[in-house]
């Protein structure tokens, strides 16, 4: 059985790399004047937006441009991994209080699993978010507010590791808690979902 191939536009992708907010990709179109591109692409949907297009003859020059984006896109995330100067180690379990999904999640200070977390992310100041909608029952998502960012997200109950202990929350992700719980009560109610889409 053949694998399908990732198309953008007209081009076959030959490389993709996701870091930081941004998706970096290499495709070959053998039929095109410049059948070597490298874009950047945005955007979690389908089809993919390609953003920043630039298209060569030749193979190892758009390569060493892909690989320039790389560099550009490393020295990005370091930049913003570089606001948390605080403890970057990983909460475990031994940092967590079980969950009792059929109690409900709102309101609680989750902790993501590292592993559902992209490399670059796989720290303690990415892991923590507050669950405001779903409760992660029967296959249900937790939607919630990553604690470092304030960027919205959906999560599946596999994902969620537990419940942070008071104890271990840090004092930063508590400051950040309570802006978020004054930014929650200053917005209008919306429907749960509503709000995440």
């Amino acid at each position: 059985m053949a694998t399908e191939k990732r198309m953008i536009e007209n081009f076959t992708v030959l490389q993709s790399l996701s870091l930081g907010d941004r998706e970096l990709v290499l495709g070959v179109n053998k039929d095109a004047a410049l059948p070597y591109m490298t874009c950047y692409c945005s955007g979690s949907g389908s089809p993919a937006w390609p953003t920043e297009v630039a298209a060569s003859k030749d193979y190892l020059e758009a390569l060493e441009v892909f690989a320039d984006r790389i560099k550009h896109q490393i020295r990005e995330v370091r930049s913003e991994l570089g606001r948390f100067p605080y403890d970057m180690d990983p909460f475990s379990a031994e940092d967590c209080l079980p969950l009792d999904w059929d109690s409900g999640v709102l309101g609680k200070v989750l902790v993501l699993r590292p592993e559902s977390l992209r490399p670059e992310y796989q720290h303690g100041a990415y892991q923590l978010i507050h669950a405001q909608a779903g409760s992660g029952r029967r296959g249900s998502p937790v939607f919630g507010t990553f604690l470092a960012t304030g960027d919205k997200g959906r999560w599946k109950r596999a994902d969620v590791l537990g419940e942070i202990r008071p104890e271990r929350l840090p004092r930063w992700a508590r400051r950040r808690l309570d802006l978020c719980l004054e930014l929650l009560e200053a917005q209008p109610r919306k429907e749960e979902t509503e709000q995440w889409t």
